[in-house]
């Protein structure tokens, strides 16, 4: 886990801690409607998109940067080469082709002030065409970039001093602590690539059918059990790498699941 804060043209509040402002402890809708008269929303639904100019691709792209956002947070990132877009359980990998897909139609109506030759004041169409296009994606990627040293699954900033290294499995509903069993927000903070597709539920009924084929195996083995729980823990919160498995446990897991090698 990566114990550290990522710097970025949107800082992050001082002191984030879980829990959104309102009274939904749980909402976890990465694309909240944004306020009235931000670039994705005008305050007048019938009044054009005000941009910056296209010569000013950064301009644009911090304008447009409330789009990507969830309180304040991004919701989109570019990351080894590519785009990471966040869908509340975990983040996503998109191309360049959907960014254009996004871009296009944000920019087809839009405007922007300039000065005619005579130095009067007039509204010119922003009209989006491929170098424009082009630009404005590169200056998104510089504003909303992750540095190719960050893994998954990690904390782009703790929430707390010590979330750092607290592994949790992403669930639909929540971030499930799996130390504590206690289950957090949503939040675009923690960079993962996995998550389970289905709710956390605390008072969920034990798997009898499971935890009794286990016993048919070990029966007298609540170690290996133990293991091979932890062992499936790691690959459903992301940590593939079992860096966290002591390796006397994965040689005994290993010698045990050879001699069952249908499980």
């Amino acid at each position: 886990m990566i114990e550290r804060e990522i710097a970025s043209d949107f800082p992050l509040p001082e002191q984030w801690t879980y829990g959104p402002p309102d009274d939904d402890p749980y909402d976890d809708d990465p694309y909240d409607d944004p306020e009235p008269g931000t670039p994705e929303q005008p305050a007048d639904a019938a009044t054009p998109l005000l941009l910056p100019t296209p010569s000013n691709p950064m301009a644009v792209a911090r304008a447009l940067a409330p789009a990507w956002q969830h309180r304040g947070l991004l919701t989109m990132r570019s990351w080894h080469g590519t785009w990471m877009r966040w869908e509340g359980p975990h983040w996503v990998e998109i191309d360049d082709a959907a960014m254009r897909a996004d871009l296009y139609p944000r920019l087809e109506h839009a405007q922007f002030r300039a000065v005619d030759k005579n130095g009067e004041p007039k509204i010119l169409p922003w009209a989006p065409n491929r170098p424009k296009v082009a630009n404005l994606i590169e200056a998104i990627a510089a504003i909303t970039h992750l540095p190719s040293d960050i893994e998954v699954p990690s904390w782009l900033a703790a929430p707390a001093a010590d979330s750092a290294t607290v592994q949790v499995v992403a669930c639909r509903n929540g971030l499930l602590d799996i130390a504590t069993r206690v289950l957090q927000p949503l939040t675009p903070l923690y960079f993962n690539r996995v998550s389970v597709p289905f709710d956390y539920d605390a008072h969920a009924i034990q798997p009898t059918r499971w935890i009794g084929f286990l016993k048919t195996l070990w029966p007298d083995d609540t170690e290996a059990i133990a293991a091979l729980q932890e062992f499936f823990g790691h690959i459903q919160g992301g940590y593939t790498d079992a860096g966290t498995l002591s390796q006397p446990e994965l040689h005994r897991l290993g010698l045990r699941l050879q001699q069952y090698s249908d499980l």
